[in-house]
């Protein structure tokens, strides 16, 4: 086998929210039919329907698929292949939003790291990773860059156990995460970013991206996402957010990249409007026998003290709102006790009803406050504290050793 192609895509498909979503999934699926992708990895299919349409439409190309299943919603994530998958699995995120945000639901639908060992026409194996990190939602003031760091430190050491285990290994998907950013450091100290590796001379994110044509940024820098006006739903977008390359295909020393373009910048015909939210990635590998040199790039000691300046951050933060919720929990035991006490006082029934609707708020209240301020409070600190003494430890081996 000389080659393989891979395609990426965030297909935007949440229920409710996203919009055109029919037409948009059938134009997906019947592009992906007329290409001659070898493996295909979708993000944001959260709907079964959709991933029956694709399933069907690509079961003679692709004959091998797997949804992978996670949370409450489902993870989104899918993997077809042309050639046999032998193994599967879903690693959800040790850190990933909070239960408050239901409005976003990242704590809900589980994300995490899809993986599908895939067999080679000539007897090798690759492992082919497909993930969605958490969003920003708010750029000025990324309140979730702390998880979002944990999951790319999650998803690099996954990638290092299988790249020691022997396998081609590769890593897609919708990253959230700038080219220079911790996420995208930790995960090419054992891969490549194949638009890296394609383009070494470009800079990882150019000084002036904001006045620069849209087609250059999509053709010469490989922008993915938030390009306005070619996407159309994010010809109005809100002021202050710059074209970004969120979407890559990492890959392992023995898969050198020989063609990486974005794709489905086109429009859906009848409707008029692009296939998603992102711009999807295509990637041509050329598979060698062995690697010719071995990836293997070192964190600086600077990460790790980025690392912990930001854990200490949002350890005082997150410590602060479970206190203040706490406090709403003792609060709404004492509401609910000064109204049981004027309930058993009072005879008039309308004053009855308006108690016992009080009564009612407060109970919701004393559960959710507890629930969020205890529980999951603790929890997630719990969580952090795992993340720092991991990155502890790695840096003290970087002291010691230097690797």
């Amino acid at each position: 086998m000389a080659q393989l192609e891979v395609i990426t895509l965030n297909c935007w498909g949440l229920k409710y929210i996203s919009k055109l979503t029919t037409e948009r999934i059938q134009h997906i699926a019947e592009e992906l039919a007329h290409s001659q992708c070898d493996v295909v990895c979708l993000q944001e299919i959260w709907q079964w329907e959709h991933w029956e349409h694709i399933r069907n439409r690509l079961e003679d190309r692709l004959p091998h698929a797997k949804y992978y299943w996670s949370g409450v919603m489902g993870s989104g994530l899918a993997i077809l292949s042309k050639f046999p998958i032998v193994q599967t699995d879903m690693r959800p995120y040790t850190l990933n939003g909070r239960p408050q945000a239901f409005f976003r639901g990242d704590w809900y639908v589980g994300k995490g790291i899809a993986s599908a060992i895939i067999a080679l026409p000539d007897g090798r194996q690759c492992q082919v990773f497909n993930t969605h990190m958490h969003a920003p939602y708010n750029e000025a003031i990324d309140t979730y860059l702390c998880h979002r760091t944990a999951q790319g430190w999650d998803m690099r050491k996954i990638l290092l156990a299988s790249v020691q285990a022997g396998y081609i290994t590769f890593a897609t998907g919708d990253f959230n995460s700038i080219p220079g950013s911790l996420v995208h450091r930790f995960l090419t100290t054992y891969l490549s970013d194949s638009f890296v590796t394609l383009h070494p001379e470009l800079p990882l994110v150019p000084r002036d991206i904001v006045s620069m044509n849209a087609w250059d940024l999509v053709e010469k820098y490989g922008v993915t996402c938030d390009v306005s006006p070619l996407n159309t739903w994010r010809a109005q977008q809100a002021p202050g957010m710059e074209p970004k390359r969120l979407d890559y295909m990492f890959h392992d020393d023995r898969a050198v990249p020989k063609v990486v373009e974005v794709v489905f910048t086109g429009l859906v015909r009848n409707v008029n409007c692009s296939p998603s939210d992102h711009f999807g990635l295509r990637c041509v590998f050329s598979l060698q026998p062995q690697s010719t040199k071995k990836t293997n790039r070192k964190l600086h000691l600077e990460d790790y003290d980025e690392i912990r300046k930001m854990l200490d951050w949002y350890r005082t933060r997150e410590q602060t709102h479970s206190f203040r919720r706490i406090i709403h929990f003792w609060f709404s035991l004492g509401c609910i006790v000064v109204i049981l006490s004027l309930m058993m006082q009072q005879r008039r029934p309308f004053a009855q009803v308006l108690l016992g609707l009080l009564l009612l708020l407060s109970g919701i209240a004393a559960v959710l406050q507890g629930l969020l301020g205890a529980i999951f409070g603790w929890w997630e600190l719990r969580n952090l504290q795992e993340f720092e003494d991991e990155i502890i430890r790695a840096q003290k081996l970087h002291e010691v050793s230097g690797t």
